[in-house]
């Protein structure tokens, strides 16, 4: 764990450095593509974001240029305003913050002729060319249903008290999980739901858990919106003498969504009992190479096409129409004890240092 913390530092300093410099130069002659995340440096999830829109951008022989716009949905407006003032820019990669307030970058950048993809999260309005999201309706029915498979397995049938914690009430992607979750427990009458929003805020979900846990001390399971909230969740857990193993009396079923590294990790140590994957990695990716297309006269996929990749988990994957524009829905994949060393999940990749570049490789 002490050597994965070092390594996650190096890397986290290793990208600030990126930042910093506002660009790592490719071949210029191609202009450069202007990445607006949500934050660099919010956990695994953020960082394989960055690293599957970095590397594809300069493997397709772009400059990347980043502004970090730590969580504020207004600075991410002000960040594309920036990128449209600088002539090399031909293309902008956003992660929305606030599906709504980042309209207005979009129309700007839309007024200017430049093209703008999204991932993650779909954009309100305006035009964009293209937006990779997860079906988030499905990553969170995988997440309940594995949730009511284990209370089924405790009691012989579907009922006791589940804890979930969620994210912002304005966010697209709380809201889909949400919905998704809710949709499998409100099926179930004996399944008692407490729920609380955290906004993807590590100690607030701590705080959260603990709170709950203390007035609902006979809670058999926790699903949570993200394993981005480990941290706290544990941090919870062991304060009140909760965190157990799989089989161990006063184990809670704990269900969850992503995938990152360390969930998978806590899977196999056998705290965690399922998570399901959100291809983090491929967002960056696929949002990237359909940019590159457009900016390249490429036909792009349509409406009620499907995208098929046999060595993804994401596979396969529809194209659905969007609020501004077209959406490629990746599928999710349910990952517990028997799928966890599945190689293909991004969660089971590594970011390896070579020389002063970070790369995203298996492990």
């Amino acid at each position: 764990m002490f050597k994965r913390s070092i390594e996650f530092m190096v890397l986290l300093i290793l990208i600030l450095l990126v930042i910093l410099g506002n660009a790592v130069l490719a071949d210029q002659s191609k202009g450069a593509i202007g990445y607006v995340p949500q934050s660099s440096f919010a956990g695994e999830t953020s960082l394989a974001y960055f690293k599957g829109t970095q590397d594809t951008i300069e493997a397709l022989g772009y400059k990347f240029v980043v502004v970090d716009a730590n969580f504020d949905g207004a600075k991410q407006v002000e960040i594309i305003e920036n990128f449209l003032a600088q002539k090399d820019i031909v293309g902008i990669v956003v992660h929305p913050i606030d599906s709504a307030l980042i309209t207005a970058g979009v129309e700007k950048a839309n007024n200017a002729g430049i093209p703008i993809v999204s991932n993650v999260s779909d954009v309100a309005g305006g035009k964009v060319i293209f937006t990779v999201t997860m079906d988030l309706n499905h990553v969170g029915q995988l997440a309940a249903e594995a949730m009511v498979e284990g209370l089924i397995e405790k009691y012989g049938e579907p009922k006791g008290t589940v804890i979930t914690i969620g994210g912002p009430l304005s966010d697209m992607v709380s809201n889909g999980r949400g919905d998704g979750m809710n949709s499998v427990l409100s099926k179930y009458p004996n399944i008692k739901v407490i729920h609380r929003a955290a906004d993807w805020n590590i100690p607030k979900a701590e705080e959260a858990l603990r709170d709950l846990l203390t007035a609902y001390p006979e809670a058999d399971g926790l699903l949570s919106y993200t394993d981005y909230y480990d941290e706290g969740l544990v941090g919870a857990f062991t304060s009140l003498g909760k965190y157990k193993l799989r089989g161990e009396d006063g184990h809670i079923i704990w269900t969850s969504v992503d995938g990152t590294p360390d969930g998978l990790n806590r899977i196999r140590d056998g705290y965690m009992d399922a998570t399901a994957d959100s291809a983090c990695e491929t967002y960056g990716q696929l949002t990237v190479k359909f940019l590159d297309d457009y900016l390249n006269g490429k036909p792009l996929p349509k409406v009620g096409d499907i995208v098929e990749d046999s060595n993804a988990t994401w596979s396969p994957a529809e194209v659905v129409q969007g609020p501004s524009g077209p959406v490629l829905q990746l599928k999710s994949f349910l990952i517990d004890p028997t799928t966890v060393d599945n190689p293909n999940l991004w969660g089971n990749k590594t970011y390896m240092i070579d020389g002063d570049r970070v790369i995203y490789g298996t492990k």
